[in-house]
C-alpha cells in the first residue's frame, strides 16, 4: 500500500464534506436563512475578572486587582509599557535562547541560553520589587497607603 493512500481518502471525505455544505448553504432560501435566530446561551462573567482585560493577570491577588481597577489613563498607559517590555525581556532572555538552543544544539547555543536563561531568573525578583513599586505609587494605592512591603503580588502567597 502506498503512503498517500490514506491522506488522499481523507483529502476525498473532506471534499465531498465541503461539496456536501455548499450545496446545503448554495440552495436554501436566502429569506429563510435571514429570517433565522440564533439563542445563545446566556454571557456568565468570572467572578475573579473584575479589572480591564488589559490588567488582569491570572494569579493577581485581589489588593492588585484593586489597584489595576482604580488606575488613571495614564497609569494604565504607563503599565502597558512596562508589560511591553517584560514581554521583551523574556523574548529576549528566555524563549529565543531556548527555541536556539533546542534547534541548533551547538555547544555556543546551549552554552548562551544557559548564561541568559540564568540573568534572566535573577532579575526576575529585582523586576517584581520594581513592579510593587510601581503599583504603590498610582494615586489610589497612596491614597489608601498600600506600600510595597504590605502589597502581595500573587493570590496564592500569603
Amino acid at each position: 500500500m502506498h503512503k498517500t493512500t490514506g491522506f488522499l481518502r481523507t483529502n476525498r471525505r473532506f471534499v465531498r464534506l465541503v461539496q456536501y455544505v455548499n450545496n446545503i448553504v448554495r440552495y436554501e432560501d436566502v429569506d429563510t436563512m435571514a429570517s433565522k435566530t440564533v439563542q445563545h446561551p446566556p454571557v456568565r462573567r468570572l467572578r475573579t475578572m473584575k479589572a480591564n482585560w488589559t490588567t488582569w493577570s491570572p494569579f493577581q491577588s485581589p489588593e492588585v486587582r484593586d489597584i489595576c481597577a482604580h488606575m488613571t489613563d495614564a497609569e494604565r498607559a504607563r503599565l502597558a509599557g512596562r508589560g511591553s517590555g517584560y514581554g521583551l525581556w523574556v523574548a529576549v532572555t528566555l524563549a529565543m535562547p531556548l527555541a536556539f538552543a533546542f534547534s541548533y544544539r551547538s555547544l555556543g547555543a546551549i552554552v548562551t541560553a544557559a548564561v541568559l536563561v540564568t540573568v534572566h531568573l535573577i532579575c526576575t525578583p529585582i523586576w517584581q520589587k520594581q513592579q510593587k513599586r510601581f503599583l504603590c505609587s498610582t494615586d489610589w494605592a497612596r491614597e489608601r497607603g498600600i506600600t510595597p512591603d504590605r502589597l502581595r503580588m500573587f493570590a496564592f502567597r500569603t
